[in-house]
C-alpha cells in the first residue's frame, strides 16, 4: 500500500546477497589476522636478534676457546644460526600449543565453531625456522668475527704503547671487575733511593 513517492520499508535479500556479505566479512578477517601475524612476527624476529647479541657478548671467552682449537668461521656461524632457529621453533612449538588447546576450549564452551587446519602447523613451523634464520644471521656473523674486532669495533689492532721510563711515573689503565668503566691509577715506579717503597 504504498504511494509513488513512497519509499519502500522492507528489502528483499537471497542466498547471493548473504553469501556475499559473509565472503566480505571473511576476507577482512583475513587480512586482519594477516597483519597481526606479520606484526608478531617482527617482535619476535627483534627479540631473538637481541637475545643471540647478548648471548655472544656474553660467550666470547667460549667462542676464543672454540676457534683456539681449531674452530673455522663457519663452524660457529652454524652454531649460532642453529641456536637462533632452535629457539625459534621452540617460540613456535608454544603458539602451535596455545593455538590448538584455544581452539579446543573455544569450541567446548564457546558461540562459535573453530576448525583446526592440520596441514597449517607445519607452515608455521617452516615460517618460524625461515624468522630464526633471517634474525639469527647478524649476531652469528658477530660472533664468527674475530675477537678482537667484536671487542672495539673495527679490525685493526691496537698500537703498542711505549715502555716507561725507568723511575718515572706510571700510569696505569685497567677495566675495574664488574663494570665497564675504565680506571685510571698513578704510580711512581721505582721508589728514589732511601725513601720508603
Amino acid at each position: 500500500n504504498l504511494g509513488p513517492d513512497d519509499e519502500f520499508d522492507f528489502s528483499v535479500m537471497n542466498l547471493a546477497d548473504m553469501l556475499s556479505m559473509v565472503t566480505q566479512v571473511t576476507n577482512t578477517m583475513t587480512v586482519f589476522l594477516s597483519a597481526i601475524a606479520a606484526i608478531s612476527l617482527l617482535v619476535g624476529g627483534i627479540g631473538i636478534m637481541n637475545i643471540m647479541l647478548v648471548s655472544v657478548t656474553e660467550r666470547t671467552r667460549e667462542i676464543g676457546i672454540r676457534k683456539a682449537v681449531g674452530a673455522r668461521k663457519a663452524d660457529i656461524l652454524a652454531q649460532f644460526l642453529l641456536e637462533a632457529v632452535v629457539l625459534s621453533l621452540l617460540g613456535c612449538l608454544i603458539g602451535v600449543i596455545a593455538g590448538v588447546g584455544g581452539s579446543i576450549l573455544f569450541n567446548r564452551w564457546g558461540t562459535m565453531r573453530t576448525e583446526i587446519v592440520w596441514r597449517s602447523i607445519p607452515l608455521a613451523f617452516g615460517a618460524a625456522a625461515a624468522v630464526g634464520i633471517f634474525f639469527g644471521y647478524y649476531p652469528a656473523t658477530q660472533a664468527a668475527q674475530p675477537i678482537h674486532h667484536r671487542l672495539r669495533g673495527h679490525g685493526e689492532p691496537r698500537a703498542p704503547q711505549p715502555a716507561p721510563r725507568p723511575g718515572g711515573p706510571v700510569r696505569a689503565v685497567g677495566i675495574r671487575r664488574g663494570t665497564r668503566r675504565r680506571v685510571e691509577i698513578d704510580r711512581v715506579h721505582p721508589a728514589s733511593p732511601g725513601r720508603p717503597d
